[in-house]
């Protein structure tokens, strides 16, 4: 993670967006009491990318796909070491309560190999 990151939770992306105008958008990391309520939302990048920029989602679905990579880029940079640790800690803790049939069923991926570096790569 980027030091400044890490020191200021947050990152400034230069954006473009589709009608062609710029602006500075500030990606910021979850604070620890929202990790909880965004959980639900680890399936909704655009939805996780809104909420690190405190815009609403259309804002964000209306840039630039270049512009787009690099807000989920600082997102995901910002937020890796605390959001997204947790919410991999959360899964895992939550597929092992799964029957293992229902598990292979809903990840696609036989039993033996449901390790938690297997579970990762399936959850990033």
């Amino acid at each position: 993670m980027n030091k400044n990151t890490t020191l200021f939770g947050k990152k400034d992306v230069k954006v473009l967006f589709e009608d062609g105008h710029e602006e500075t958008l500030s990606v910021r990391q979850f604070v620890v009491r929202e990790y909880h309520t965004l959980l639900p939302l680890v399936s909704d990048e655009i939805a996780l990318c809104a909420h690190a920029c405190d815009r609403p989602r259309a804002a964000i679905e209306s840039l630039a796909p270049a512009s787009y990579q690099a807000v989920f880029d600082a997102m995901k940079e910002a937020n890796a070491e605390g959001f997204f640790t947790y919410a991999t800690r959360q899964i895992e803790a939550n597929l092992k309560l799964l029957p293992p049939a229902m598990l292979e069923k809903l990840i696609g991926l036989p039993n033996s190999s449901m390790s938690s570096a297997n579970l990762r790569r399936s959850v990033n």
